[in-house]
């Protein structure tokens, strides 16, 4: 089986519990597609086809398969949330993005610790930490203002908002690691249900096991701190993939849990059908709560910290152009 295919295999559990419920109790198999009644025992036809009579109406056998059609019809329901899983390979483009955006913002050489990619300085940010040669003949509170407010924490407000893009990278990988695990996860539910019909009524092979990775696809990791300013002691919330965090911080990831089930019947299994896909949906949202509380504490503290992130916005910005002389350096 493979995720692509999961409305097929859904479809196909579907069928296979219909038919297999009707035989166990009621004798009623399925035949090139049709339902036939069991054969009386006392009528001399062969069992498979070609029975003379039955002591089923024809009545009776249609309602025996609509009350099995409707009992088992919510299947489809159960895989219907699945079907329209984003697609892992989605998330590639966004991640470029942010990609570009950080090696923009890299004031100094970094290797992302987590997913252990490298980001090589901008050079073209040196430029503003050699600005203040350009303007030592500018005086004045205007020049003093600029100093403080732009030159001096530009190095630090720049490694901040490299800090936001590096978070937004690694949640951007947790999704996806998280949807890749979700498609892997249902295909197995689905692959083992359908055969647990198979064997449901055979002794010692009735159990079956379900792993759920997608527990470990995304982990809350220690929080990143900003860099200078009031803000100094705030951190933003940051999660990332399993698979990335097994390499570098171990120990943190939850144990994939591997869950045992057993039936003897056909509304057995898809009882723990039903439990065994609740169970994932939990897992999904749990996975999906992590990163949206990191998002939402980041963004808390880039709204409260706005200044570590963002230059104010400058004072001789909305003089206009009526006084030439505002903010020119000192003929003197």
């Amino acid at each position: 089986m493979s995720f692509e295919e999961l409305g097929f295999h859904a479809q196909e559990i579907y069928d296979k519990a219909v038919e297999k419920y009707l035989f166990d109790e009621f004798q009623i198999y399925k035949q090139d597609g049709m339902f036939y009644p069991p054969p009386d025992p006392y009528g001399g036809a062969s069992y498979g086809g070609g029975q003379s009579s039955s002591y089923m109406t024809e009545d009776q056998l249609k309602q025996h398969v609509w009350d099995a059609e409707m009992k088992f019809n919510e299947i489809h329901s159960l895989f219907n949330d699945f079907l329209v899983l984003p697609d892992p390979g989605d998330f590639d483009g966004p991640m470029g993005q942010v990609t570009t955006c950080m090696n923009a913002l890299c004031t100094e050489a970094f290797t992302d610790p987590i997913q252990g990619d490298p980001h090589p300085v901008n050079t073209e940010l040196s430029a503003m930490t050699v600005a203040g040669n350009t303007i030592d003949e500018w005086d004045g509170l205007a020049a003093q203002a600029f100093n403080d407010n732009f030159i001096i924490p530009f190095k630090d407000r720049t490694h901040n908002q490299f800090i936001v893009g590096s978070i937004l990278m690694n949640a951007l990988n947790a999704e996806k690691e998280l949807w890749k695990r979700a498609r892997l996860n249902i295909d197995d539910i689905a692959h083992k249900v359908s055969s647990a019909l198979d064997h449901y009524d055979d002794c010692g092979k009735n159990d079956w096991e379900i792993g759920l990775s997608v527990v470990g696809a995304v982990v809350a990791i220690a929080a990143l701190p900003l860099t200078g300013g009031t803000s100094a002691a705030i951190a933003l919330g940051a999660v990332a993939s399993g698979i990335d965090v097994a390499n570098t911080f171990a120990g943190q990831i939850e144990d994939e849990p591997k869950n045992d089930y057993s039936a003897e019947s056909v509304e057995g299994v898809i009882d723990k059908a039903k439990q065994g896909i609740n169970d994932l949906k939990e897992a999904v949202q749990k996975a999906e709560q992590k990163i949206v509380d990191a998002m939402s504490n980041s963004s808390g503290v880039v709204s409260s910290y706005t200044t570590d992130f963002v230059a104010p916005r400058p004072t001789l910005a909305d003089q206009g152009t009526h006084n030439p002389d505002v903010g020119r350096p000192d003929n003197d």
